[in-house]
């Protein structure tokens, strides 16, 4: 939406987006418009001004953009609860790049903490090895079913955007570990987060 927003509609040259495992860069083919510099913009109290009004105006007008000149101020508020991700941006004269990265993906400290605690506590009993998106997976699940025990397989494949036999295979894991007990069928029936020695 910025590079769409701020970008030099005389360069023959495209945006251009990269997504890689742990990052994403824009390039935006134009560098920053008026007197701004990227030290302005690491600051809460910079002025930005805008290359291109009317298109400003419309996304202004239709809700999608919240309010002029605030973009870098509320993307470093987003990611404050995300301590590896780093937000880099840098003027090149013919463009400016922006990139995203992180070393580790954070989806809350609490639910991370506490499934990786419990995998620690029954490791023992439990010798597969897990991948790093398998245990990911499992993090997602553990939160969905946390926030909402009585969520269906075919809500949780929906809302993580894995396949249902997925869903299954990965809920079978926190099953085995005992952290993870389904009381009755898949529709009508809840999931219950289970703790050691804890039984139904």
């Amino acid at each position: 939406m910025n590079a769409l927003v701020h970008r030099d509609y005389q360069s023959p040259t495209d945006i251009q987006i990269r997504i890689y495992d742990s990052s994403i860069s824009f390039f935006n083919p134009s560098g920053l418009f008026g007197n701004i510099t990227v030290e302005d913009l690491k600051t809460d109290t910079y002025q930005a001004s805008t290359r291109n009004k009317q298109i400003a105006e419309a996304f202004y007008l239709t809700n999608e953009i919240e309010k002029y000149g605030s973009g870098f101020i509320r993307v470093r508020d987003a990611i404050t609860d995300y301590p590896t991700m780093k937000f880099e941006y840098s003027n090149l004269g013919h463009g400016f790049l922006t990139q995203f990265s992180y070393t580790k993906q954070k989806i809350s400290t609490i639910v991370s903490y506490e499934i990786d605690e419990e995998i620690k506590k029954r490791t023992e009993n439990f010798t597969e090895n897990f991948t790093e998106n398998f245990t990911e997976n499992l993090r997602y699940i553990f939160e969905s079913i946390k926030n909402n025990p009585t969520i269906s397989f075919d809500e949780l494949s929906e809302k993580i955007g894995i396949s249902r036999r997925s869903i299954i295979n990965n809920t079978n894991k926190l099953k085995s570990l005992g952290i993870l007990q389904r009381i009755g069928p898949d529709k009508g029936g809840h999931w219950k987060i289970t703790k050691n020695n804890d039984t139904e």
